[in-house]
């Protein structure tokens, strides 16, 4: 099991540059990757912010979609397993 990271602002960056909020220095994770944004409570979506490589969800590539609990997010290098209380 990796990192931990907790949802609890309106907005999570990630990628490799320092300004992140989740910094992920592997290979395919551009500076600015990605963004996690809660919207309406309990809403969560994952935009790609026009990274290099793309991001997918649960193997499909995406712009922008919403997630549920168990997707399995993909930037580059980086996967991530979204838990939702």
């Amino acid at each position: 099991m990796g990192e931990i990271y907790m949802l609890d602002g309106p907005v999570i960056t990630i990628g490799a540059a320092r300004e992140n909020d989740v910094i992920v220095r592997l290979p395919g994770v551009s500076r600015q990757h990605a963004r996690i944004i809660r919207e309406g409570g309990p809403s969560y979506w994952l935009e790609d912010v026009g990274s290099r490589y793309g991001s997918t969800v649960n193997g499909a590539v995406v712009t922008r979609v919403r997630l549920w609990h168990g997707d399995e997010i993909a930037l580059g290098g980086w996967r991530a397993t979204v838990t939702l209380e």
